[in-house]
């Protein structure tokens, strides 16, 4: 159970915050989050606040920066290969 919450991350969106959670998930990394966005129905109100316990924020934050590196560089090639515009 986790009891210290540290804030790792913030999204725009529920899923974005979505997406962090499962990739955290699946390396046994438990997950909450906040959302003030009034059920989903004004979604910009506030940013989505994704939180883990304090003993797995090191570890949290190296499996979300190497999920963000690896979007990143999926992203500078096309479908088939050559570079994006």
């Amino acid at each position: 159970m986790m009891t210290d919450l540290v804030l790792i991350e913030q999204f725009d969106s529920r899923t974005a915050a979505e997406v962090a959670r499962s990739i955290l998930e699946a390396n046994d990394i438990p997950v909450t989050f906040e959302a003030d966005d009034a059920g989903e129905m004004i979604p910009h109100l506030a940013p989505v606040r994704l939180m883990v316990g304090s003993a797995d924020e090191a570890e949290a934050r190296e499996i979300l920066s190497e999920a963000m590196k690896s979007t990143d560089e999926a992203g500078e090639e096309g479908v088939d290969g050559e570079p994006t515009a």
